[in-house]
């Protein structure tokens, strides 16, 4: 019994002390290893440290300048020389280093080196944090050349990273009273409302894009409500065209749904719970809108005043509410006396204009729909109350025989504010105006013109 206990107890201390000396060893080898790659990469760094650079592609990789202005590529080389002295000699958080990188960011720009500019604009913003805070507002000039290299390269979601941080960094000074953001707010607002034109859908993605405009244009109104008429003109039209777009995908939305809904099988979690009615919408614009009058009143600006009520008008005709956009176009004829009679204003109530045409806070971006749009001239009459009434053109007619048919549906679908005579609605006859349709995609500008349906 005793023999077996003692074979036992030295069976457990020899497992133990294998055990030990295998984690030992383990230890011994992990050591060694660790032991040689610092040596090794000891020896690399300093290699690395003592190897200078060969040529200036080792140091930034610039891209060749190729058919630029001969001014543009002399400032570009000459700043890439101060920047190479300046790396050299000055301390590596020069003040004047982050300064460089930033000139040489614009240029880099305007040469389109674009990726080569975004190197560059993130070491300046790594300085500014560096020398004046990470709540610095010397961030700003440095984020909004950031924001318009992304502008040019068309990347949104970069251009709303910069303007996020731009944002923030404001915040963070609550006591700046300066107009900064204002213009950048407005161009972002700006650039997805011709996002939504490029390709205007009745879909949850258009809507998301119309959104984000009427986010970032609301912000502007909300940020600088002290803005006056006489400096800028505010997103007021801009907003009120938005809640007209709006509520149409909506209350397209809102059809499909409700059809979706019938067919058998359909999931009820698919289905849109709430459709919102279009008085919603147009609520929401005229709200807009009456800010836009009251500022006007406020500052006592006529012609203000006058697109101002007119805009009304033009919303509620948009939404079909004739006896409201017959009132608001009176109330703007009665102001509008009071200027010259060849006063833009005055002129422009003296021929049908096609709708939506707000007061705009700038000339908004351009769709860039590249040649997949095609105006179509179109002959009709206009009733007093904005609708084509009767359409004159013949089908295969016209520079594109082919799209004539589908132009003839494109303004029959229109709104048109009528000419206002004496502060009355009034229809209009024989009308030509050129319809923009769009291109399907087997479609191409020779297949659908003149030489086509020869």
């Amino acid at each position: 019994m005793k023999l077996a206990k003692i074979t036992t107890r030295r069976r457990l201390y020899q497992r133990r002390l294998g055990s030990v000396l295998r984690v030992e060893r383990n230890n011994y080898l992990l050591s060694a290893c660790f032991f040689i790659f610092t040596l090794s990469t000891t020896v690399i760094h300093s290699q690395e440290v003592n190897q200078p650079f060969s040529s200036r592609d080792d140091a930034i990789k610039p891209v060749p300048v190729v058919d630029l202005p001969e001014d543009l590529g002399d400032r570009l080389e000459a700043l890439f020389q101060n920047i190479l002295l300046l790396e050299e000699e000055a301390d590596a958080f020069d003040s004047r280093l982050g300064e460089s990188y930033l000139a040489y960011g614009g240029l880099l720009t305007k040469a389109g080196r674009l990726d080569e500019a975004r190197d560059m604009y993130a070491k300046a913003l790594h300085l500014a944090k560096i020398n004046n805070g990470v709540y610095s507002l010397e961030q700003r000039v440095i984020l909004s050349s950031m924001f318009n290299l992304h502008d040019v390269d068309g990347d949104l979601e970069e251009m709303e990273a910069a303007l996020g941080q731009i944002l923030w960094l404001e915040r963070k000074n609550p006591e700046i009273t300066d107009n900064y953001s204002y213009d950048l707010l407005l161009r972002m607002g700006a650039a997805f409302i011709a996002l939504y034109y490029e390709r205007p859908r009745i879909n949850e993605a258009s809507l998301a894009k119309v959104q984000k405009a009427i986010r970032y244009l609301r912000l502007a109104v909300r940020k600088y409500p002290d803005i006056k008429l006489s400096e800028t003109q505010p997103p007021y039209g801009d907003l009120a065209l938005l809640h007209y777009i709006s509520g149409q995908i909506n209350r397209e939305l809102g059809r499909v749904y409700q059809d979706h809904s019938k067919i058998r099988g359909f999931k009820e979690q698919e289905t849109r719970q709430v459709i919102l009615p279009s008085s919603n919408f147009v609520g929401k614009a005229a709200k807009e809108l009456d800010l836009y009058l009251f500022k006007a009143r406020e500052e006592n600006s006529i012609e203000h005043m006058v697109r101002a009520l007119r805009d009304k008008g033009d919303l509620f005709l948009l939404f079909d509410r004739f006896g409201d956009a017959a009132y608001f176009y009176e109330q703007a004829w009665k102001l509008a006396e009071q200027l010259d009679e060849d006063h833009e204003l005055r002129k422009a109530f003296e021929e049908p204009t096609k709708l939506p045409d707000f007061n705009y806070s700038a000339a908004r971006l351009s769709a860039n729909t590249g040649d997949r749009t095609v105006f179509v001239p179109v002959n009709f009459d206009i009733h007093h109350n904005g609708r084509v009434r009767k359409v004159y053109t013949q089908n295969g007619t016209g520079p594109y025989p082919k799209l004539t048919a589908r132009a003839k549906r494109v303004a029959r679908a229109t709104v048109f504010r009528p000419i206002i005579e004496d502060g009355k609605m009034v229809g209009a006859k024989d009308v030509t105006y050129d319809m923009k349709v769009r291109l399907r995609n087997s479609e191409t500008l020779a297949s659908v013109g003149d030489q086509a349906s020869e």
